[in-house]
């Protein structure tokens, strides 16, 4: 599915220009940032708007004529270079998409510092972060999210990418996991981040939210509506500790969509794209077209006074059953 490599990332032009406008000062250089110059940087990335974002999936109709050459090149071994899919070689295409991914992103982190950008944020108060996603984001956990036996290994590049650029330089980072709030998931969400990225037990008890605390039925529409409840975490994170979102990382739609994620960037998953249909490889004849929505307002506010502290890993792993918050 190629067009879902052309992801929204430009959107978040449309809050930078208020952001910088307002942050601005002659007192600083580093705080004084050109809004011209910063939406080149933005807009220089290979981004593009799809319009079906959020809607059901549909192949345009000349697409519908080659189906089968279509399927023949959607080989998820060849595209990892792999025989199980729990692994990948540096030459795949897996990974060398994942690197050109990070260059770009890396490239763009040191133009918002060496422009100022950084700075203005913070001057205007706030606290610029990324969030990124866990599962097949940062840590290959395959087809099933397999993260308690075979799902140990970094995905490419991204993990190096978290050491360069969060904790450092005035930019924090969240890391926003759909794992379920239980001792088993919280306990070995805690040990991988520890043992691959070096985040230390105060960083992991306040940058780390499991969204799988929120059962998705609590505001979906219909059974193949997913809810992008890691939208209304960010959104908590910006009013109760002044987080401005530069970017959101992940391999999912739900992972970044919504309005307060930043820069919308996809991580490459050739694996299951759950926005199409659901992870079927458990149950493959489960073939529902599924539709993304972005919380709505009146379910932020039943779940916004305690969403934060019902997801982290210290609340999460006293409860040896799934553990739902439902708001107020």
């Amino acid at each position: 599915m190629q067009k879902l490599k052309a992801t929204s990332k430009a959107l978040l032009i449309l809050g930078l220009g208020t952001t910088v406008l307002t942050s601005c000062s002659n007192d600083d250089d580093k705080s004084n940032v050109d809004p011209l110059e910063l939406y080149n940087k933005v807009t220089q990335l290979e981004a593009a708007f799809d319009e079906q974002y959020g809607d059901t999936f549909k192949l345009p109709q000349n697409a519908k004529q080659c189906t089968t050459n279509i399927t023949k090149n959607s080989d998820v071994f060849k595209y990892m270079d792999s025989k199980t899919g729990y692994d990948y070689t540096d030459n795949s295409q897996y990974a060398q998409t994942a690197k050109k991914l990070v260059g770009s992103l890396n490239n763009l982190m040191y133009e918002f510092k060496n422009i100022g950008f950084i700075k203005a944020i913070e001057k205007s108060g706030k606290h610029p972060a990324i969030m990124f996603d866990i599962d097949n984001t940062l840590e290959l956990t395959s087809f099933n999210d397999d993260y308690d036996s075979k799902g140990t290994k970094p995905t490419p590049y991204i993990t190096d990418f978290v050491k360069n650029q969060c904790f450092k330089d005035g930019v924090n980072c969240y890391f926003i996991t759909a794992r379920y709030c239980n001792t088993a998931s919280a306990t070995t969400t805690a040990k991988w981040l520890k043992s691959n990225l070096n985040l230390t037990d105060n960083q992991i008890n306040k940058y780390v939210f499991l969204s799988g605390s929120i059962e998705n039925s609590l505001c979906a529409s219909s059974a193949n509506d997913k809810v992008a409840y890691k939208d209304s975490f960010r959104q908590a994170l910006s009013e109760q500790r002044n987080v401005y979102w530069l970017m959101s990382i992940g391999d999912q739609m739900t992972d970044w969509y919504g309005s307060h994620s930043g820069l919308k960037v996809k991580f490459p998953n050739q694996l299951f794209q759950s926005n199409i249909v659901p992870n079927n490889y458990d149950n493959p004849s489960n073939c529902m077209l599924m539709t993304v929505t972005a919380p709505t307002q009146s379910c932020y506010d039943r779940i916004k006074s305690g969403i934060l502290e019902h997801g982290t890993i210290n609340y999460c792993k006293n409860f040896k059953d799934n553990k739902y918050y439902s708001g107020n």
